[in-house]
């Protein structure tokens, strides 16, 4: 779960850091908001997600806390409609936090992928532990009854 934390912190970072430093990537990455099409459902299923991950909440409850206006606003956005929503924060920046939010999906998704490859290799390098440490065991045998005779 902090891993869907941090990664969502990444992927909101970034395009904060893309908003200050780059105008022309960021008029880019918004013509790319623009063409997409998001609906209610996407809101409320993205709504349903920050809703039901405590340790987010958490997280989000403790930065509005500390005066992050951008937390005190997500947490608004969560807790109205759809419609309401993009009547108050308008329709660009609810489309930029379902983007972000399903970015952030994937950047998950690819996150958990490359986890699973490592936990992988590292059962197949404990597997090859065991195996060399069995044989050192049997040559030190081997070696020790040699040394007997």
């Amino acid at each position: 779960m902090r891993n869907i934390i941090l990664t969502f912190i990444l992927l909101t970072s970034g395009i904060l850091f893309a908003q200050k430093t780059d105008s022309l990537k960021l008029e880019q990455i918004y013509q790319k908001i623009d063409s997409i099409k998001y609906s209610e459902s996407d809101f409320t299923i993205m709504q349903k997600y920050f809703n039901e991950n405590s340790e987010l909440n958490k997280l989000i409850s403790e930065k509005a806390e500390q005066g992050d206006k951008n937390a005190t606003d997500l947490i608004e956005i969560l807790a109205l409609k759809y419609d309401k929503a993009n009547k108050k924060y308008g329709e660009k920046e609810i489309k930029v936090l379902i983007y972000s939010y399903y970015m952030s999906l994937g950047i998950q998704e690819k996150f958990n992928r490359l986890n699973s490859d490592l936990d992988a290799e590292l059962d197949s390098l404990k597997l090859q532990k065991k195996y060399f440490e069995k044989e050192i065991k049997k040559d030190k045998r081997i070696i020790d009854s040699l040394k007997n005779k």
